[in-house]
């Protein structure tokens, strides 16, 4: 079952989806000043479930630079957890 929203309601969770990137990227930064590595690098992958950017264009239509900003996040997410698995040895 598709359901259709409204233009302003379609904005409004644009917004919602760019609050709630900022404020978990803002929480792993604060994780990771403090040196709690765990939790830093777990909200840095949960942020990426909130698109920051319009999820209604698909991924071969978004700019350059929108899909560099994604993959550059996915890569340091990759390179974190690749960090807690090697140093718990």
């Amino acid at each position: 079952m598709k359901t259709i929203l409204t233009q302003s309601a379609q904005l409004r969770s644009v917004k919602i989806n760019r609050l709630a990137y900022a404020g978990l990227l803002f929480a792993a930064i604060v994780f990771l000043i403090l040196k709690d590595w765990q939790n830093g690098f777990c909200m840095l992958g949960i942020s990426l479930v909130a698109d920051p950017f319009d999820y209604r264009v698909t991924w071969a239509k978004r700019p350059l630079w929108q899909r560099s900003w994604l993959i550059v996040h996915l890569a340091i997410l990759f390179a974190a957890m690749i960090y807690l698995l090697i140093s718990k040895f």
